[in-house]
């Protein structure tokens, strides 16, 4: 099989995005978003330009599990099979279905301590840095957890920013992310990669997640940001950090039944992407630092 890139797409519906003309390069990922909500995603290979009603079929097929979900929240009924596959029709029901999940005023900071663990990729924390500083909704403060650097690269980058720097000489992922834990003094523990462009309604989400007081961790969408090589590929579609677009709940019911051969924790999500109320830390303890990075090697994200 030949291997193709693919060129990441991110198409605002309620803009009437127009169908894909440059072929060039044969591969596609389309994530189809209206306004603030990801609704789904469609991996394209074409050896021409799509034509528009075939592009439109492939968004409507991509949206249609998300765009369900949200209409049944709303008590809005929708109808599928009456939606036609163009562009006016898809932003009509998007329009109609979402138009509360939009915010309109947003509070400026809110009470999520944001705690990013990182080791020798300065370059890297920058570019996250830069996007947390472009959050719509502010934290109330973001911790860097240096976990051993060999340089002082990662201290001169976090020194550039509005944040708490501090240095981890023990080695290992869970060890840095309860270092962070235990300095955070927001009511709400957000992690992220040091890897990682967050969305700019991303700590504002975070926050509205836990307004409901049933909610005492959560984990959300990790989207890739670039496709360009076949490792990249193959991850993506066959073991991604994406988990879909859909609300997940995992509760008691979950666990108990699978406790017989184990419940599948590394379906929930990612440590890219994950939240805690603080005060869950004091109740079941904190990340077990005999896995992941510097131990294990995996898993530190999906046990806790």
């Amino acid at each position: 099989m030949t291997f193709s890139k693919y060129i990441i797409h991110h198409l605002d519906l309620s803009n009437r995005p127009e169908p894909l003309l440059d072929v060039t390069d044969p591969g596609h990922y389309c994530v189809f978003w209206y306004r603030s909500v990801p609704l789904g995603e469609s991996y394209l290979l074409l050896s021409d330009a799509i034509a528009p009603e075939a592009f439109w079929k492939k968004c409507l097929q991509a949206i249609a599990s998300s765009l369900e979900m949200y209409a049944a929240k709303e008590n809005r009924p929708l109808s599928l099979s009456s939606l036609s596959p163009d562009p006016v029709s898809i932003r009509t029901a998007c329009a109609r279905i979402l138009e509360d999940f939009h915010p309109q005023i947003l509070p400026q900071r809110c009470d999520v301590s944001v705690v990013i663990c990182t080791r020798n990729r300065a370059g890297y924390l920058k570019n996250c840095l830069e996007s947390l500083r472009d959050q719509v909704c502010q934290p109330a403060e973001v911790i860097v957890v240096d976990n051993g650097s060999d340089t002082d690269e990662t201290a001169k980058v976090a020194s550039g920013f509005n944040v708490r720097y501090i240095r981890e000489d023990t080695r290992g992922l869970d060890v840095a992310r309860n270092t962070g834990a235990r300095a955070a003094t927001g009511a709400i523990v957000a992690f992220t990669d040091d890897d990682t462009l967050p969305d700019k309604l991303w700590v504002y989400r975070i926050y509205e997640t836990f307004r409901d007081p049933k909610i005492a961790a959560m984990t959300g969408l990790v989207i890739a940001a670039s496709l360009d090589t076949e490792a990249e590929v193959i991850f993506e579609k066959f073991w991604p950090f994406n988990r879909g677009y859909r609300d997940k709940i995992f509760d008691s019911q979950f666990f108990r039944a699978r406790l017989d051969d184990g419940p599948p924790v590394w379906e929930i999500g990612a440590g890219a992407n994950m939240a805690f109320r603080k005060e869950i830390f004091d109740e079941v303890g904190y990340f077990d630092e005999r896995l992941d990075v510097g131990a294990a090697g995996c898993s530190g994200d999906s046990e806790l």
